[in-house]
């Protein structure tokens, strides 16, 4: 495609996604999948007691995934997960320049995936970032899968894009990027953690590059 020298090409409906070793990843993956499964194995105890709770806590409810429980549990009983918090600003900083936001704090939390565990298709509301740093990676770990988001109805609309995970990564993506996680059927631990940086799907809707 021929454009004349100061034009500005338009990317409409382009979805960008990164991957970065994280410094230090290594030795953050391997603190983090110790807190992170000490925090679960804590959790386990706390749900196989709900049926005896006189008043229930939100990670009681049955109808709800086990890590959607654990995100609940994490809400009470916070992990320390500052490192792959600052990572994730730091990586993010770029976007807040571009979309002219302010830098703030994201939310993250832990998710554990072993037995066959998965995480269905999903996007997340009231953010405009989201991002997972890989702790535990077992040889049967379940890949992020990032789902085409204008659509499955007409061909080529119907692509897929397979993540592998690798202890130390981080991969980001726009929040209203639809994906899922899928399942790791051993017993060894897949320990990830998720971030979101608070914002709307709107910061994040197209991109613009600028030709000299």
């Amino acid at each position: 495609m021929l454009l004349r020298a100061r034009a500005a090409e338009h990317l409409l409906w382009a979805t960008p996604v990164a991957s970065e070793r994280v410094p230090n990843g290594d030795r953050i993956a391997h603190n983090l999948t110790d807190a992170a499964l000490e925090a679960f194995d804590a959790f386990c105890v706390a749900r196989a007691r709900c049926v005896t709770a006189t008043t229930e806590p939100p990670w009681c409810e049955r109808d709800q995934l086990l890590n959607d429980a654990f995100f609940a549990y994490q809400q009470r009983h916070p992990i320390d997960l500052r490192a792959v918090g600052d990572a994730f600003s730091a990586a993010t900083a770029a976007f807040a320049t571009y979309a002219n936001r302010p830098i703030v704090a994201p939310t993250c939390w832990a998710s554990v995936h072993a037995n066959a565990s998965y995480h269905p298709l999903h996007t997340h509301a009231r953010a405009s970032v989201s991002g997972v740093f890989f702790a535990s990676v077992p040889k049967d770990a379940g890949g992020l899968v990032l789902m085409d988001p204008r659509g499955g109805f007409l061909p080529p609309f119907q692509r897929t894009v397979k993540l592998a995970p690798s202890v130390g990564e981080l991969h980001l993506f726009p929040s209203w990027l639809p994906h899922l996680v899928e399942p790791t059927r051993g017993a060894e631990p897949r320990v990830s953690v998720s971030c979101n940086r608070p914002g709307d799907w709107a910061e994040l809707a197209d991109v613009n590059i600028q030709l000299a």
